[in-house]
């Protein structure tokens, strides 16, 4: 580690250890740090502004044509961009094989669980960005679907967001028994960082997913050492993406509702005696933002967030904080929405999912962010089935079978059903996009 490095993490952890910021220095709170916003429109979804995440199996069962619904061919014709979700491990593939969302059809050629077994290789993260990358490229062409670009979002963490997924596939390391402080595992993920980069050129190469959990109140993985630890890692990684592709946009990946909600409050100017449940406050959002998020926008290309809220959760107010950034931190850098959402556990919820689609244009008033992507293509295999229960897949990730126990919601995230049906949020989508 270089001595440029100590000094950043350093001045990090100081930051994020004793909360500079919060409210102690009189500039902080100054009348005119926060003046009223100005009327803003709401923002206009653009067909080359938008785009969709894929997963591992998302396409194997999109035959091209009416036969399938052509999913591909509908959604090719309003999204333009590609998000492929990759793991730093992919856990799943040693027992579902190689493709999660949906399995391959009898007869289609596919390795199965034991491929990974005997060679968890083939599981690390350059491989099965490779694999994603060809299984999209694959599907676009035989269904005539135009995604013009792509981009790639780096996963570390494990099905259960609890800590890093084993890098190395050692799935024996307990949670917490081993980090980015790791010479072995920093070096590998920056490898294989660097190469995927040079291989697959993408747009947009997002370093880390929901980082913000290690610094958030409640969550299992809180450790500021890790964050501080992370921050030195995405230094090292957005200089390799660079050397490798220097046309790639390189962000840090923060889930915007959990720091608004578990983070910013953390940086109140007194925090033992804040009231349980009060509302943030501009001037927690301020200092968190100061703290844990400017130093990773200074030291990469893009503002790259995640929204994945319901509607009574949401904080309208929250989203209108970032016109801000700007004119408080003189940072002048992209927003990109990497994945934005709304969880559900059921069919009955998919009217939600629609109307959050066109608050989330609400509540980027103002905003012009570069791209905005759905999370996901499909709903998972099982998701949607007559009975009203999950089954397939759905019901394998979602069930205490494997150690995954993946959230419920995350099986109907899709913009198609797994009856490969189109959504209400894809039908919104479809009416709004210019």
């Amino acid at each position: 580690m270089n001595q440029r490095s100590y000094y950043w993490v350093g001045l990090a952890s100081f930051l994020i250890f004793t909360g500079l910021g919060c409210g102690d220095d009189a500039d902080a709170t100054a009348p005119d740090r926060f003046p009223a916003l100005g009327e803003a429109s709401a923002l206009e979804y653009e067909s080359e502004a938008f785009g969709v995440g894929f997963h591992h199996g998302s396409t194997v069962r999109l035959t091209p044509g009416e036969s399938q619904n052509g999913v591909l061919e509908r959604a090719g014709s309003v999204i333009n961009h590609a998000f492929l979700h990759v793991s730093a491990f992919d856990a799943y593939a040693s027992t579902y094989g190689e493709f999660l969302y949906y399995s391959a059809a009898t007869g289609t050629p596919s390795r199965g669980p034991q491929d990974f077994r005997t060679n968890p290789d083939a599981a690390r993260f350059e491989a099965r960005a490779g694999d994603l990358l060809s299984e999209v490229r694959e599907a676009k062409l035989e269904s005539g679907a135009d995604f013009d670009s792509y981009s790639i979002v780096l996963d570390l963490w494990n099905s259960r967001s609890s800590w890093y997924v084993p890098w190395d596939g050692k799935s024996t390391r307990a949670p917490g028994s081993f980090g980015l402080y790791r010479d072995d595992m920093r070096e590998s993920l920056i490898a294989q960082i660097s190469a995927v980069a040079a291989e697959s050129k993408p747009r947009y190469f997002i370093i880390g997913n929901a980082m913000e959990r290690f610094v958030a109140d409640g969550e299992a993985a809180f450790s500021e050492t890790e964050f501080s630890n992370f921050m030195v890692f995405y230094q090292d990684a957005v200089a390799a993406v660079h050397a490798a592709s220097p046309e790639t946009k390189v962000g840090a990946g923060i889930n915007w509702d959990r720091f608004v909600e578990q983070v910013a409050p953390r940086y109140h100017a007194d925090y033992e005696s804040r009231e349980a449940g009060a509302p943030v406050t501009a001037e927690e959002i301020d200092a968190g933002f100061q703290a844990v998020i400017l130093p990773l926008l200074e030291a990469g290309d893009i503002l790259s967030l995640q929204s994945y809220t319901s509607l009574d959760d949401a904080n309208p107010g929250a989203y209108q904080f970032l016109r801000r950034v700007k004119p408080l931190y003189g940072v002048d850098k992209p927003l990109v929405w990497y994945s934005v959402g709304s969880p559900v556990t059921s069919r009955s919820g998919y009217t939600q999912q629609g109307q959050y689609l066109e608050r989330f244009a609400q509540w980027n008033a103002g905003l012009q962010p570069e791209m905005v992507a759905w999370k996901s293509l499909m709903n998972i295999d099982g998701a949607d089935v007559s009975s009203g229960d999950v089954a397939g897949q759905c019901r394998g990730l979602t069930g205490t079978a494997n150690d995954f126990e993946v959230p419920l919601s995350h099986c109907f995230d899709g913009l198609f059903s797994s009856a490969l049906q189109p959504k209400a949020v894809f039908n919104v989508l479809q009416g709004a996009i210019k």
